[in-house]
């Protein structure tokens, strides 16, 4: 029994394949969330002992 020689389809002739949706990022959402109010309050934490420590050192 012989094989028969198929050519390979082109791009054009291949049948098209189901796009994929991208996957939820509900939970890294929360995550990036949860990491922005976590800086955002050391940032102030540390603005306020900084500006605290300048308000003492003024004042001697």
């Amino acid at each position: 029994m012989a094989t028969l020689y198929q050519p390979q389809r082109t791009k054009e002739e291949q049948p098209m394949a189901p796009k994929r949706k991208p996957p939820a990022l509900q939970q890294k959402k929360e995550e990036v969330n949860r990491k922005a109010i976590a800086w955002t309050a050391a940032s102030v934490i540390g603005l306020i002992i900084i500006i605290g420590a300048l308000i003492i050192i003024a004042n001697m």
